[in-house]
């Protein structure tokens, strides 16, 4: 399927988006519970706030993942209709990329990316035409 060079840039960006956010989001989860401890050690007066802090610390990450979800339903959207239309593939991985945007997108997603746009912005540029070069006949 043809794209245009920015969509094929944003397509990479929601690709890498894709396989980071929920990474992220891990390491944020772990780093608010491990230093829930050290803030109650050192704030003895308000458990209060550290009660807050935890609170508005979990309803943004309510809502970052309602829209996370949402992106994701997105994503396979956009990745089928991509895989459907590529008349170039053979059916065999048209048909295993389908599967695979379904069971494991966070593999499935970046891998077509680099296989199929990736490949295509690179192919011309370390080629040359055959009448350019020089044979051994012309020395």
């Amino acid at each position: 399927m043809e794209l245009c060079k920015r969509s094929k840039i944003a397509l990479g960006i929601a690709s890498l988006l894709e396989v980071a956010f929920p990474l992220l989001i891990a390491l944020l989860y772990m780093l608010v519970f491990f230093l829930m401890p050290v803030m109650m050690a050192f704030n003895h007066r308000s458990e209060g706030a550290v009660f807050m802090f935890f609170f508005i610390g979990m309803m943004i990450f309510f809502f970052v993942m309602m829209f996370f979800s949402i992106f994701q339903i997105i994503m396979k959207i956009l990745y089928l209709i991509i895989v459907i239309r590529d008349k170039q593939s053979t059916d065999l991985i048209r048909i295993l990329f389908v599967l695979g945007t379904f069971y494991v997108p966070y593999i499935t997603m970046p891998l077509y990316y680099v296989l199929f746009f990736l490949r295509e912005d690179t192919e011309g540029e370390g080629t040359q035409k055959v009448e350019d070069t020089v044979s051994p006949a012309q020395f």
